[in-house]
């Protein structure tokens, strides 16, 4: 016994001297699980190949898939009007292509939509655009330099004055300051006591006199004072603005969107459901499958959130206008507001502005942006959207690669599977049957869940369910493949609608085995109609089990038919 203990300690006392102590667990405590290690410099070399080693057989831990299922809106200008970039914007997660037309003619937006659809088929990747109407942009007219307005000081604006010159501006022996607002109706609309915001809220000024009748003369008390230039915005947070949602102006870039084929029109400064009206109705005139997004950036549109809700097809947390029109501080809550309605009526909603604004001009993001990132998602956003860091930016590439390795990590951890489920209080037959395959899919764990379909709404709402599984459109139409892009964790497949729809699903599982988006293995949750898969009424779940080889078996022993 002496021999073998003596024996035993030896091997012991040699076994622990290849560990240096910062490496040994304390006894008290769990055996950890390494999935990385970092070795000190003065480690030996031999020492660190055998300690990696031990541990690579003693953990034989599998590397975590990250997948992106979110999605990523990019807005297109100048920073990426070369082929090259696109295709690095592609290549790096740009699921949508954002064409402001605030900016430039309708003419150079044409050019815009075809660059972007050769781009999309010369890398072989889906691409959807989306037209955004810049709405009822309220502005100072046209002054002959900036103008300093101080703290105290009285400014008149003029409603209906374009243009103004120097002598109007600061008339001799006047010590009020005059400006010019295009906007006849400004100084009907605005009442005494409401607040006047100038470049995003840099300036405010406060309503004394208004005499609630157009085209007059709206005095004013500078409370945060500044410069103040031609053609800068006005925001008025306390007013309701008289301006329809969508202009005359709107209204010929949307028919011009449109005839260009866009997938997705957002429209601008929505505060009710009824300002979506126009627009509807162009896109039903034309019988066309456009959505509509509708861009929250005015107070009245979080008192009419539910309506809004009813009728857009998706939703835009706009914080850029939205963070001026009500406090600062108030933001992030109101942005948590609007993602979990629009979550609760099964509606995809965008959260834009700012989201990495320092890589305008850096190319490696602030901690803050990433973790604005992070927390958009974990809210349970569906898309993200880069500004100017794509359109005018120095890195507009690297912002998107930086956006999805962002995304990856989060849509990957598994705290995601608490996102909230849809409301079902007015459940139809198709929402009641989207719920029954996400759950059907949830309790056989399946790894992809297929949807076939040639409407979008359709697959929206299997995805409004936020399920484990990730999510294939099958479909027959290019434009619908494409038109999933808001949808959080959808990607499509395209194929010809066999007369049988058990034909059809095969067709679509063998071109995701070939793809690499299944594998053997992995069991598939099908959503098709009957006797067509895709054109028929979706009727029926079919559970379909690849085997080690990627043959189909168990394809009608699983099968569930509603």
């Amino acid at each position: 016994v002496i021999i073998f203990s003596s024996f035993f300690c030896i091997v012991f006392a040699f076994v622990s001297s290849l560990f240096p102590t910062h490496l040994r667990a304390p006894l008290n405590q769990p055996p950890l699980r390494v999935t990385s290690l970092s070795v000190p410099s003065t480690m030996d070399d031999d020492v660190v190949i055998h300690t990696v080693r031990l541990l690579e057989k003693s953990t034989k831990v599998k590397p975590v898939d990250l997948v992106r299922r979110s999605r990523i809106v990019c807005t297109v200008g100048p920073a990426c009007a070369d082929d090259a970039t696109l295709d690095g914007m592609l290549r790096g997660g740009m699921d949508v292509a954002r064409v402001n037309y605030g900016h430039g003619s309708p003419q150079e937006k044409a050019a815009v939509v075809v660059k972007l659809r050769v781009a999309s088929r010369r890398m072989g990747l889906p691409l959807a655009i989306m037209a955004d109407l810049p709405g009822p942009k309220i502005r100072l007219g046209v002054l002959p330099s900036a103008v300093p307005l101080k703290n105290g000081a009285t400014v008149d604006l003029h409603a209906g004055v374009a243009v103004m010159g120097a002598a109007e501006v600061n008339p001799p022996g006047d010590s009020v300051t005059h400006l010019p607002a295009p906007y006849e109706g400004l100084s009907t609309d605005l009442k005494v006591g409401d607040a006047v915001l100038i470049s995003r809220g840099l300036v405010r000024l406060r309503v004394v006199e208004c005499p609630r009748r157009p085209s007059a003369v709206v005095r004013c008390t500078v409370e945060v004072g500044g410069l103040v230039d031609s053609r800068r915005g006005l925001n008025l947070p306390d007013t309701m603005v008289q301006l329809p949602a969508v202009t005359e102006a709107d209204m010929e870039f949307l028919r011009h969107a449109l005839d260009h084929g866009v997938d997705f029109v957002a429209v601008s400064y929505v505060r009710s459901g009824s300002d979506l009206a126009p627009a509807k109705a162009e896109i039903l005139r034309r019988k066309v499958e456009v959505q509509l997004v509708a861009k929250i950036e005015h107070p009245q549109a979080l008192i009419n959130l539910a309506d809004i809700l009813s009728k857009a097809d998706a939703v835009m947390v706009a914080r850029g206008d939205l963070g001026v029109e009500i406090p600062m501080v108030k933001l992030p809550l109101a942005q948590e507001e609007i993602i979990r309605a629009a979550i609760t009526r099964g509606v995809p909603v965008i959260v834009a502005t700012q989201m990495l604004e320092s890589m305008v001009g850096c190319q490696t993001p602030t901690r803050a942006e990433i973790t604005d990132i992070a927390t958009a998602i974990r809210q349970g956003t569906s898309c993200l959207l880069l500004s100017a860091e794509t359109a005018t930016g120095d890195y507009p590439v690297e912002a998107v690669e930086i956006m999805t390795k962002g995304a990856r990590q989060v849509d990957s951890h598994p705290l995601m599977g608490t996102l909230p489920k849809p409301s079902r209080t007015k459940a139809g037959a198709t929402q009641a049957l989207a719920h029954a395959t996400v759950t059907v899919a949830e309790d056989l764990r399946v790894q992809r869940i297929l949807v076939a379909t040639n409407r979008t709404a359709t697959v929206a709402m299997v995805a409004s369910h936020h399920p484990t599984a990730l999510i294939t459109v099958v479909t027959d139409s290019p434009q619908v493949a494409v038109r999933t892009a808001l949808l959080r964790g959808v990607d499509s497949v395209v194929v010809q609608d066999l007369p049988e729809a058990r034909d059809t699903m095969l067709a679509a599982v063998k071109i995701l085995l070939a793809d690499g988006r299944l594998q053997p293995g992995h069991r598939v949750a099908c959503l098709c109609g009957v006797p067509q898969a895709i054109k028929g009424v979706p009727s029926t779940v079919l559970c379909v089990l690849l085997d080690a080889e990627g043959g189909i078996v168990n394809l009608e022993d699983e099968s569930t038919h509603v």
